[in-house]
């Protein structure tokens, strides 16, 4: 498995193998809180999937060198088209109601946007030293961080069109992002350098959190007020914040598995993990 996405509700879920794993498996859905699921879409080389609240636009990037695509939704993930050419995708991030989309490849250092439901894609900004990682965006579409697998943060506010540029000193690879629907609570994860870091002004200014790690943090999931999150480490625990991300605590014990991606409802209360070469 490579990444997960679900609903507000947590009604409807989809997963997808990720590009480079041994277990690459297309894209497979759930509509009754996870607890089954069905092959979609036999296309193995996704890396990345988001859905809008209600579940029915859904969005996954593929990352292959010669047939890379974004692929789109229109009915809660049971039929998938693919959209736009070829590239180096590797996330993307969907409003609420599923108008807007950005998202980014990570090689050649372009951001693109949607603002059709996915229908045309834009390049807003080409930054050819960047190897962007992951795109965040708030329920309403209007702010949108994305980092790059460096310490860079970019921030807009104006739904893509524009963004500022930041850099976390003390950081060195930031490799996941997720923010809550207003955009305000933001926390980031530093795989390599092995800690987390928050913000909680619209990704203004940012805070290591060094009472834990540092670690291989591998994704990160923030609820739509912000106050509860959950991150997981490769090869190490799932852990849980429902202070804003200020203070962490590991509630999976097993430290054999290797988990890679990890999803939450608007609400925090439901919580979907992925193990690499694994289980749901």
């Amino acid at each position: 498995w490579g990444a997960v996405a679900m609903s507000s509700d947590g009604k409807y879920q989809s997963a997808v193998g990720g590009s480079g794993s041994s277990f690459s498996t297309g894209i497979y859905v759930s509509n009754d809180y996870g607890n089954t699921w069905i092959l979609k879409s036999a296309v193995t080389t996704h890396v990345s999937i988001t859905m809008s609240s209600d579940g029915k636009y859904q969005y996954a990037v593929e990352n292959n060198s010669t047939s890379s695509s974004i692929y789109r939704s229109f009915d809660y993930g049971n039929t998938w088209t693919p959209k736009d050419a070829i590239r180096n995708w590797l996330s993307v991030s969907i409003s609420s109601s599923g108008q807007y989309q950005t998202a980014v490849v990570w090689i050649s250092g372009y951001i693109y946007i949607s603002s059709d439901y996915g229908n045309n894609w834009t390049s807003v900004l080409n930054d050819a030293e960047r190897t962007w990682f992951s795109v965040s965006i708030s329920s309403s579409g209007q702010y949108q961080t994305v980092v790059d697998y460096s310490n860079n943060v970019y921030n807009s506010s104006d739904f893509g069109n524009t963004w500022s540029s930041m850099v976390i000193s003390s950081a060195s690879n930031l490799s996941a992002i997720s923010m809550s629907s207003t955009g305000q609570y933001i926390t980031t994860l530093d795989n390599i350098g092995g800690y987390i870091y928050i913000s909680s002004n619209f990704g203004n200014n940012w805070r290591q959190i060094s009472n834990i790690g540092p670690f291989n943090w591998y994704s990160i999931a923030v609820s739509s007020s912000g106050q509860y999150q959950t991150a997981v480490v490769n090869n190490g625990y799932i852990y849980i914040s429902n202070d804003y991300g200020n203070s962490w605590s590991s509630k999976q014990t097993d430290t054999n598995r290797n988990w890679v991606a990890v999803t939450i409802t608007s609400a925090g209360q439901y919580q979907v993990a992925l193990v690499e070469n694994g289980y749901i």
